[in-house]
């Protein structure tokens, strides 16, 4: 059945980063018996949690141990940076 597996998940980097990305999880593309035709998304900024690093040209330096995949809301991607991008669904 084509509408058994109407879920996303995706990232980008953020690069050059520690190690940043953008991303969605599990964003439903099916509603109401049908696939969406349209959906926009935009994405946060994450830390993945393996390098310690706090902007853009941070030298590696490894977490350990590694920490939890959180999300960015300090400098440089606090309140009010607008959004990095954005994830465009579009049905056929």
């Amino acid at each position: 059945m084509k509408d058994s597996h109407p879920r996303v998940t995706l990232v980008c980097v953020i690069a050059p980063s520690p190690d940043w990305f953008v991303g969605v999880s599990g964003i439903n593309l099916f509603a109401t018996g049908a696939f969406l035709d349209f959906l926009v998304v935009d994405p946060h900024a994450y830390d993945a949690g393996t390098d310690d690093g706090v902007s853009f040209p941070s030298e590696d330096s490894v977490t350990d141990p590694p920490q939890t995949i959180s999300r960015i809301e300090s400098s440089p991607f606090g309140s009010g940076t607008p959004p990095l991008g954005t994830f465009t669904f579009m049905g056929q």
